[in-house]
């Protein structure tokens, strides 16, 4: 939601590292999220950021039966092709209130649904591991505890760099 002045400014003043929220890099479904018209390519306007070497830090929030499934893989995959300036990509639930009137109705996460998650993002964090040096992409906290599966080992948050996105406070 960033003009091309403001992404100017970023670059001018050297602001990094930054943190963009993505949530999918599927245009259409990325309209359809933000609930708006504008046709936007997220992967351009990170590039650029990268380009003028200001270092990316990503956060997806999921929606269950939304963005999550082949469309995370999807949109994890493109993420991964800007490492290393996209350092890495955070993974959170989408959070959840009463005051959600005239708004789409979105299903919280389960404990059948959050264990998909942790499975599908571990198995990428071990590709990633091997084909980039880092697991690239962490799972928020709250997935794990949803899912009742243990917490990663300390190691494996490496410097903790989505530490403010719910992620290795547990751990930590």
């Amino acid at each position: 939601n960033l003009s091309d002045d403001e992404i100017d400014r970023i670059i001018k003043y050297r602001i990094s590292p930054i943190k963009v929220s993505v949530h999918t890099t599927d245009s259409e479904l990325r309209k359809y999220m933000m609930g708006n018209d504008k046709d936007i390519d997220i992967l351009i306007y990170l590039k650029k950021l990268i380009d003028a070497r200001i270092t990316v830090d990503c956060q997806i929030v999921l929606v269950r039966d939304v963005n999550d499934k082949d469309r995370l893989i999807k949109t994890i995959n493109d993420l991964s092709s800007l490492n290393p300036g996209l350092r890495s990509v955070a993974v959170v639930p989408v959070g959840l209130t009463k005051h959600r009137e005239k708004l789409i109705e979105l299903k919280p996460f389960d404990k059948e649904s959050a264990w998909e998650v942790v499975s599908q993002v571990t198995e990428l964090q071990n590709k990633f591991l091997k084909k980039l040096g880092t697991r690239f992409i962490f799972i928020a906290d709250e997935f794990y505890i949803l899912s009742e599966n243990d917490f990663p080992h300390y190691e494996a948050y490496e410097d903790f760099d989505q530490l403010e996105n719910g992620i290795g406070m547990c751990r930590l």
